[in-house]
């Protein structure tokens, strides 16, 4: 593959684990250096720099744009990597781009996969000069599901779409920390969901010396390691790119901190969890209603959840790190609950929490003794199905005619019935 076409020097620089710099050259083979985990401070990265322009015959001021890796990974590396392209950038005046270890990941499995192999835009596909192909199949909408490890049994998150248009990997929602215990439904769903769609893969914990580098060689050398690193691929991602904003003013800089909290201590790690469900007040109706209007075609209105206030049912969120990501209602009667609500936000749907969800109140209405639980899911709504089917609900019953839809009042759907005993076995 063509590698692209460069007016002056970009150079790279990432510490988000091992720290590594890359820079491309004009017309020349890139040039690259990997510094051993431990070593990736700033006085090493530098003089790593200044060995590269010299043994290229340049100096920092022919250095035209800057990449910056911008994580997940060590806080401390991140804020050493941004720290470097910021005063560099400041001191040379020159623009900076941004690209995370996601996308970094992402363009290296488009590009660099050893199971493929490359092929130049087909004009008479659709879309034109945009339509890039694997072994035939179009890329227009391919999404990767990127998974790297945050150690202490957690995961960074992110899901990828790629655009055409600018040759890029963009963000479908915000990356996430995502529990390993979670993982395991999770995958198999996006398995599955790959293997029928054709146009959705997961990469979980990939290396990045897996890849094969596709531009910017000696052609007759071989893949040379220390250009096998997240700044070559960050540096590909900014300089492939065609959006015209993704190169700007230093102000960008700055490391993707995926968790809120910029570190936690290791005491306040193992204190419990991130994610875990609390009660639902008032004051969080707001919130519930954007997540209620995204969720239904015809949701519970605000009156419902204040009735649901009044009359004392019980009221719970799920959060995770502090921001509400589901929700359950139910109502209880001697030792019989009927779940009423049981909503997970659109964009965690799919990623274990609905899982959590249910067996955190499972084990809390087990321990109160509950004897049963009860609930009504519409039959169009398989996944939530699955979900009660797999932790032991049975159906038992189809109420005709029970939920309202969009149509009005002249087409109504039934109701699946389904309970689990809570009697004859545990929680689990």
């Amino acid at each position: 593959m063509k590698g692209p076409k460069l007016s002056a020097p970009v150079l790279a620089i990432d510490a988000s684990e091992s720290a590594s710099l890359a820079l491309a050259l004009p017309d020349r083979p890139w040039q690259g250096v990997s510094i051993d985990a431990g070593k990736g401070r700033a006085s090493e990265l530098l003089d790593a720099l200044n060995a590269v322009l010299h043994a290229e015959g340049l100096q920092a001021k022919d250095i035209g744009s800057l990449v910056l890796c911008s994580g997940p990974g060590s806080f401390t590396g991140l804020r050493i990597a941004a720290g470097l392209v910021q005063g560099l950038a400041r001191g040379l005046q020159r623009s900076v781009a941004v690209v995370s270890a996601f996308e970094a990941y992402a363009l290296a499995w488009l590009l660099g996969s050893s199971r493929r192999a490359w092929i130049e835009p087909l004009h008479d596909q659709p879309g034109g000069d945009e339509s890039r192909q694997w072994a035939g199949q179009s890329v227009h909408r391919s999404s990767v599901d990127v998974l790297l490890n945050a150690r202490l049994g957690e995961f960074y998150k992110a899901q990828l779409r790629f655009n055409p248009q600018f040759f890029q990997y963009e963000f479908v929602e915000p990356p996430f920390i995502v529990q390993q215990e979670l993982l395991g439904d999770e995958q198999s769903l996006a398995t599955e969901e790959a293997a029928n769609t054709s146009r959705s893969t997961q990469l979980f914990e990939p290396c990045i010396r897996d890849y094969w580098l596709p531009f910017g060689l000696n052609e007759t050398a071989a893949q040379p390691s220390s250009l096998q690193t997240l700044a070559y691929w960050s540096l590909a991602a900014a300089a492939l790119s065609h959006d015209p904003s993704r190169f700007g003013p230093v102000v960008h800089a700055q490391p993707l901190y995926v968790r809120e909290k910029v570190a936690l201590t290791r005491e306040e790690r193992l204190k419990g969890p991130t994610m875990g469900l609390q009660t639902l007040s008032p004051a969080d109706l707001a919130s519930v209603m954007v997540i209620e209007n995204q969720s239904y075609e015809v949701p519970w209105s605000s009156g419902n959840f204040r009735d649901a206030f009044a009359s004392g049912y019980e009221l719970l969120k799920l959060v995770d790190q502090g921001v509400m990501v589901g929700y359950l209602v139910c109502m209880r009667v001697l030792d019989e609950c009927h779940l009423l609500n049981f909503t997970i936000a659109p964009a965690r749907q799919r990623r274990g929490a609905g899982q959590f969800m249910l067996d955190q109140l499972v084990k809390k209405l087990f321990a109160e003794k509950v004897g049963v639980v009860m609930l009504e899911v519409r039959p169009s709504n398989q996944a939530a199905i699955r979900l009660y089917e797999r932790n032991g609900f049975q159906r038992v019953g189809l109420r005709k005619d029970y939920y309202p839809t969009r149509h009005g009042e002249a087409v109504r759907e039934d109701a699946v019935l389904m309970n689990r005993s809570l009697l004859s076995g545990s929680a689990s």
